[in-house]
């Protein structure tokens, strides 16, 4: 059984993944073994079917990741990234447990993505945002802010 399968949108997001998990030592964490799929329907089909699909691979892995950015997936316009991924969660969790999770985000969150799972903010996290101007959406900016990190990727304030 391999330790992590991560259901993503796209190419890119697949990419930046698998490039912060080939460098455990880096999170923090040790050696994954991992395979990637990418949903045909892009962001909005791993909102809608992402949890179905990743259910089809319990027997193969020990843990699932569903990421996709907030912008495009269809949600409602008034559903905030935490809410949907709390609805998603609960999806995931009729057949994972407390093994799966969900993202929904914009350029800051999947780019911090790595520090937010793979290490505890409490003791150390090494999130960085993205430069001021780059972030797409006013609320992925606001995220950055209140999770604690500069916009110019120094760090903790």
């Amino acid at each position: 059984m391999k330790d992590l399968v991560v259901l993503v949108a796209d190419t890119n997001m697949q990419y930046a993944l698998r490039g912060a998990l080939a460098r455990p030592e880096a999170l923090g964490i040790r050696t994954v073994n991992f395979d990637f799929r990418t949903h045909m329907g892009r962001d909005g089909g791993a909102r809608t079917t992402g949890a179905e699909m990743l259910a089809l691979e319990r027997r193969r892995f020990a843990y699932a990741l569903l990421m996709f950015d907030l912008e495009g997936c269809g949600a409602d316009p008034g559903q905030t990234a935490e809410d949907l991924e709390s609805a998603l969660d609960e999806q995931l969790g009729v057949t994972w447990g407390a093994h799966a999770k969900s993202i929904a985000g914009g350029p800051v969150e999947l780019g911090a993505v790595a520090g937010r799972h793979g290490r505890d903010s409490a003791h150390g996290d090494s999130v960085r945002c993205l430069p001021a101007g780059r972030a797409r959406s006013r609320a992925a900016r606001q995220r950055c802010r209140r999770s604690g990190h500069d916009r110019h990727g120094g760090g903790a304030r």
